[in-house]
Parts: structure tokens; sequence; C-alpha cells
């Protein structure tokens, strides 16, 4: 007589790769440097506030505004502080939405707030790094993109 075995299905559950949980934290990485760039971008509105003369934000006041608050100078450097906002917010929604453009757009409003901001540096030191730190983030980023297309290619 022959024997038959039976086999019991045990369920198992399915294993995470190393390459799920990198890409998860890839991820994650991405929108927090996406938020901070759109936060370096909403805080522009405050030059554009305090150079417009529709309030004094923060700790910032109209008679430490270059040019004068309230000037025709300070109706266009307002708006260049209004353009460098709006690169920034687009280039993390383009970064977000993982468009490769926007590493250019990051560029364009990381070099346009430093513009503006070194009509008064001493105001606003904090922006100044944020764009130097834009600049690293889009460099690293451009070098891993090509480094990996490389990989690809090979």
């Amino acid at each position: 007589m022959t024997s038959v075995r039976r086999r019991t299905m045990v369920p198992v559950e399915p294993q995470r790769s190393n390459s799920t949980a990198v890409a998860r934290l890839v991820r994650i990485a991405t929108v927090v440097v996406a938020f901070l760039i759109a936060m370096h971008g909403l805080v522009h509105l405050m030059g554009v506030a305090l150079l417009w003369k529709l309030g004094e934000p923060g700790k910032l006041r109209y008679a430490d505004a270059v040019p004068a608050a309230g000037s025709a100078g300070a109706y266009v450097a307002g708006l260049g502080w209004l353009a460098a906002g709006a690169l920034l917010v687009a280039a993390s929604v383009l970064l977000i939405a993982r468009r490769p453009r926007w590493r250019g757009v990051a560029v364009a409003g990381a070099v346009l707030s430093g513009v503006v901001i070194s009509l008064n540096p001493e105001l606003a030191v904090a922006g100044l790094v944020a764009d130097a730190a834009v600049l690293v983030l889009v460099t690293a980023s451009w070098l891993s993109a090509r480094h990996g297309a490389r990989e690809v290619a090979s």
C-alpha cells in the first residue's frame, strides 16, 4: 500500500526586499525636501509684505527694508521676492510629481532668492543658507540621477 502524504499550505507573508525599504525611505526624504523647499518659498512672502507695505511680518520692520518700503524700487524688489518664492514652491510640486525639471526650477528660484536677499542680507542670513542648501541638494540629485543613468546604460 502506498500512503498519501498531505501537504498543508501555510500562508507565507510576503517579504519586503531591501530595495522596497530603500525606495520608501527615498520617497519620504523626497517629501521632506519638497516640504522644506516649499516653506522657503513661502517665507519669501514675508519680503513681499514688507516691501509692498502690506505689513511688518515677524521681526521685520519698514525702517529696515532696502529699498525703502513702499517705494517704486521696493515694488520691483517685491516682484523679485514673489517670483523667487513662486519658483521654489513650483520646484517642490515638480519634485513631488517626480518631474526632472524640478532641478532647473529650483536652481532658478534659489539664484533669484539669493539676489533679492543680497539687497539686505543681514535680515535674511537663514535664507542664504537655505538657498545654498537647495543648490547642494539639486547638485546631489543631478549627480545621483546621472550616475543611475550610466548604470542602466551599462
